[in-house]
């Protein structure tokens, strides 16, 4: 194992699926992948999958909390929305059950 990965526990999320990665930067699944697509949110492809490393989520997110701050960055990397995020980042530990009225919201 690598250095950075020593100190992990197994059971801590690296990466991240679309939807998880939607859910804790508290956007859709089509802005999510609309934003992988452009290339303005990091991905790491496995096969045929597509993941979201949660460290280069956060580096995203403080980058763009920081244009933001100084007036460079889009309304949606407002300061607050920047707090919402990384909240719903640290309190996610791995991928959340969908219960039945989760499903029927999504659609």
């Amino acid at each position: 194992m690598t250095d950075k990965l020593e100190g992990t526990r197994m059971t801590e999320t690296l990466l991240l699926r679309p939807e998880d990665a939607g859910r804790a930067l508290g956007i859709g699944r089509s802005k999510t992948y609309h934003l992988m697509r452009s290339g303005d949110l990091p991905v790491i492809a496995i096969g045929r999958s597509v993941r979201i490393p949660v460290e280069a989520l956060r580096a995203w997110i403080n980058e763009r909390a920081a244009a933001a701050q100084d007036g460079n960055g889009p309304e949606e990397g407002t300061p607050a929305a920047h707090e919402r995020a990384v909240t719903r980042l640290q309190r996610h530990d791995g991928p959340e059950k969908e219960t039945g009225s989760d499903r029927l919201r999504s659609r």
